[in-house]
């Protein structure tokens, strides 16, 4: 197998894969009921109307099982986790062994860093953002992944989506779906799908090059545990990049809003400090 530094040359890429290479799954997806037409709507009425199934949190917590693929080569690799999130300050993930219930692995995003800890072979990673995005080529960040794990409209390299912000999408409104779309400094495309419940159904990242293609769906929607809010119990990945594909399934349980949680970024004493070229050298030899 090819060197992964060849074939994921862009640090985000690597950065993405890593971040989710210890997910697994072990349901199947169903699929949601059939076609539905959609109602007519200006452009502005109808990105409003999306904004309002926003989900709306502070604290995001819930059980994952993910069936993560990082390549056509490679073997799927499968955990457990834990997901938690603080709106606009850090994402974890927290990925334990089955029945034991021990943490083995985790990974952290803030938006200036990055931080893996691997319990098992007692070492970690640490990066900052500034160093990988310095080298990247295209504006995707912290805040969009929170909002593709969560299922919300977003902007390449902005926080927030505002009003001041709809006349940045262009709008096609078919018979069933209806296509919001966006693009970065970088002219890559992201594309939001969306039906007649009037929620996200896919989002899609191509480069201009059309040498990157990310496709992340959305189906089952069910209701949050502690609140009349709805969310996406299954979730798909689909990373298509020119020498390879990576997927990845996930089976959200157990979601809940606004608890009171906490993130730990302690690094434990003695642990081996790793660069990403040690993580993707490990990736390359599973």
């Amino acid at each position: 197998m090819k060197n992964l530094l060849n074939k994921y040359p862009n640090p985000l890429y690597l950065l993405f894969l890593i971040g989710l290479m210890v997910f697994t799954s072990s349901c199947k997806t169903k699929k949601e009921a059939a076609l539905v037409p959609l109602k007519e709507r200006s452009g502005n009425e109808l990105i409003q109307v999306i904004a309002t199934h926003t989900l709306r949190y502070n604290t995001f917590s819930a059980k994952v099982n993910v069936d993560f693929k990082p390549g056509e080569k490679n073997k799927n690799i499968s955990a457990p986790a834990n997901l938690r999130i603080i709106k606009g300050r850090a994402i974890q993930l927290s990925f334990q062994i089955p029945i034991l219930n021990t943490e083995v692995f985790r990974v952290m995003f803030t938006p200036d860093s990055v931080l893996l800890i691997d319990r098992s072979a007692k070492a970690y990673v640490a990066e900052a953002i500034q160093d990988i995005k310095a080298s990247a080529d295209f504006a995707f960040d912290y805040y969009n992944l929170e909002s593709l794990f969560t299922n919300q409209l977003f902007i390449a390299g902005r926080s927030d989506v505002t009003p001041a912000d709809y006349p940045l999408f262009s709008v096609d409104q078919m018979k069933y779906n209806a296509f919001l779309r966006t693009k970065d400094w970088q002219k890559v495309t992201y594309t939001f799908t969306c039906d007649y419940t009037d929620r996200i159904r896919k989002t899609e990242l191509e480069s201009n090059s059309k040498k990157m293609n990310l496709d992340w769906s959305y189906d089952e929607f069910g209701p949050v545990s502690n609140t009349q809010q709805v969310f996406p119990l299954k979730m798909k990945m689909d990373l298509q990049l020119p020498s390879d594909r990576a997927t990845m399934d996930l089976s959200f349980s157990r979601v809940e809003l606004n608890n009171d949680i906490s993130i730990d970024f302690k690094i434990p004493e003695k642990y081996t400090r790793l660069s990403l070229s040690d993580v993707i050298r490990i990736i390359n030899n599973l």
